[in-house]
């Protein structure tokens, strides 16, 4: 079969238009395909960068708190050091004033008082038998002449000088705090009903052993005459508002 020029020639540039279309195709492809390799690198690169800054923005809320955590600690030494050092100072103030309570002379006068005390509740007080008053029940009393005690309340005044509340009741209720005391005015008189017994403590010259002292209180073991053998007290002595005071005491065996 024969072809004319003309039409070879239209066929040749025909193939020629085809291979350069198809060459563009390629080349759009690759162009496309780099863009995107580009934009992927791009990416990549933007996510890394954020990490990092993540990354560095984590670091540094860390290193606050660290140095936040540390100056916390560093303030509570420091306080819990000054309160160690308040509690050392006070304790060593309270040693000091401790020791230089002279805790004999204050005993001395309780002693006393103990004694005289132990001897109103026997009823070995000064009274006049002629000044009688008989009660519903037939007790007999009689009128108190002791310059010190011309009512209950100078008794009771009495009492509470030397004797904590807790020691009244548990040791000389009976005075006057019961409902049948052995004291009671009649008349606008003190009256006391007399049973008479032996009373008193004949304290020995030798000092106190005196023990677990404090700005409030002690104990003192003191040792008295009975009937000619040798007997030892115990008294716990506690400073109250209104001084010091009996708050207890037991005989020892």
């Amino acid at each position: 079969m024969k072809i004319n020029f003309k039409r070879r020639i239209a066929l040749c540039l025909g193939l020629s238009a085809l291979l350069s279309l198809s060459a563009c195709d390629k080349i759009g492809s690759s162009s496309e395909s780099g863009s995107s390799i580009a934009e992927s690198m791009a990416s990549s690169e933007n996510s890394e960068k954020k990490d990092e800054g993540d990354s560095s923005s984590e670091s540094g809320e860390e290193a606050t708190e660290t140095e936040g955590e540390i100056e916390t600690s560093v303030a509570d030494t420091k306080k819990e050091t000054s309160e160690a050092k308040v509690d050392s100072e006070s304790s060593a103030t309270k040693e000091e004033s401790s020791q230089s309570i002279d805790y004999e002379s204050i005993l001395k006068p309780l002693l006393t008082a103990l004694n005289d005390i132990d001897c109103i509740a026997a009823t070995s007080v000064d009274f006049d038998e002629s000044d009688k008053y008989t009660d519903e029940i037939g007790y007999e009393f009689y009128r108190v002449v002791d310059s010190r005690f011309s009512s209950v309340a100078d008794l009771d005044a009495y009492l509470n000088k030397y004797l904590t509340e807790k020691m009244r009741k548990k040791q000389f209720s009976y005075i006057i705090d019961d409902e049948r005391s052995l004291y009671i005015e009649h008349d606008g008189k003190l009256y006391v009903c007399s049973g008479g017994r032996g009373c008193g403590f004949e304290w020995l010259d030798n000092p106190a052993k005196i023990s677990a002292v404090s700005e409030n209180g002690f104990t003192a073991v003191k040792e008295y005459d009975e009937f000619g053998n040798k007997a030892e007290i115990e008294l716990q002595i506690v400073n109250t508002g209104e001084g010091w005071k009996i708050d207890n005491f037991v005989y020892l065996v």
